[in-house]
């Protein structure tokens, strides 16, 4: 079973040396290692990359242009030689035995379309999680979808079998920086009721910054609300449909988009479900609505603090 090791990296700069020396402490060594350099003129990166090309054994791709997460993966999966993708974030660690585990889960399972195992987060501020995924899996360890999707907890860079790439299309190269082309990957994937095994090991180590991707604003705010949006189907396929829509109301609301939640309260309605949300985002000018939900939200705050005190 051949498996790549795909590192996508833009200007992570000394970074991507523990991204690459984490590999060099794998156990098992039997892998292919493929750098695919989304274009930029950063000179620390540029240089290691190079200096990484001339080794044995590892293989840079250069894009001509910054092209973004999406693209990047995307041409990664499309070069790689092995059949089973190990993803890896160029600022990112592999723990030593996780290609030793993938390799093993997947020879165990043979059929299944990816792996999905704990992972570790390391905070910029040095506070560190383990996120356990047996949470999201069925007794037979394998992907509940409908608990993943209603609290995402996978791990974007999960093992995936080159053929599950190819069966949804690869990762939507048309999704802006900030709107999580990993969960939309994954989410389509759940979408054709793919199945994964849930592996019992850390087999990630992510370095969190609280910058860059992930630093949260009112923009990532409305770009994570059309992923919901635009995977609306998968979530109606596993009984979540309600659920998601009065989140994306309230969402839009309270983030003056308004004009986008008439298609979502008209079909609660005609699904019997009736509140004070859609009442006025059907009633009132879509303005207006967010300016009345956010005063009755602020109202509704003020009096629980008057509560609590009393």
């Amino acid at each position: 079973m051949k498996v790549t090791v795909i590192i996508t990296c833009f200007n992570e700069g000394a970074k991507l040396k523990r991204a690459m020396e984490s590999l060099a402490s794998q156990t098992d060594q039997d892998f292919e290692t493929l750098i695919v350099k989304d274009y930029s003129e950063h000179y620390e990166t540029v240089e290691i990359c190079k200096n990484f090309e001339a080794q044995e054994g590892v293989r840079v791709i250069w894009l001509p242009e910054n092209l973004g997460p999406a693209a990047a993966r995307n041409a990664g999966y499309q070069a790689m030689v092995g059949e089973i993708c190990i993803p890896l974030d160029g600022d990112d660690e592999l723990p030593t035995e996780t290609v030793f585990e993938v390799k093993s889960a997947f020879a165990q399972n043979d059929g299944v379309g990816y792996l999905f195992g704990d992972y570790e987060i390391i905070h910029d501020n040095g506070k560190y999680e383990h996120v356990n995924c047996s949470v999201v899996c069925n007794d037979n360890r394998q992907m509940n979808y409908r608990a993943c999707l209603s609290e995402w907890i996978m791990l974007g860079m999960s093992p995936c079998r080159k053929s599950t790439w190819k069966q949804v299309g690869g990762y939507d190269e048309g999704l802006v920086i900030s709107q999580r082309e990993d969960v939309d990957f994954w989410t389509r994937v759940f979408g054709k009721e793919i199945q994964g095994v849930y592996v019992n090991r850390i087999i990630y180590r992510w370095n969190r910054s609280e910058s860059g991707r992930n630093a949260l604003s009112r923009k990532q705010a409305v770009d994570n609300l059309t992923l919901l949006e635009r995977n609306i189907q998968v979530y109606d396929k596993f009984g979540l449909g309600i659920d998601v829509r009065m989140r994306l109301i309230k969402g839009f609301l309270l983030n003056k988009e308004a004009c986008r939640t008439k298609i979502h309260a008209k079909w609660l309605f005609r699904h019997n479900v009736f509140n004070f949300m859609t009442f006025i985002v059907l009633m009132l000018p879509s303005n207006f609505a967010s300016f009345v939900y956010s005063v009755c939200l602020a109202l509704r705050r003020r009096l629980t603090k008057l509560w609590c005190r009393y």
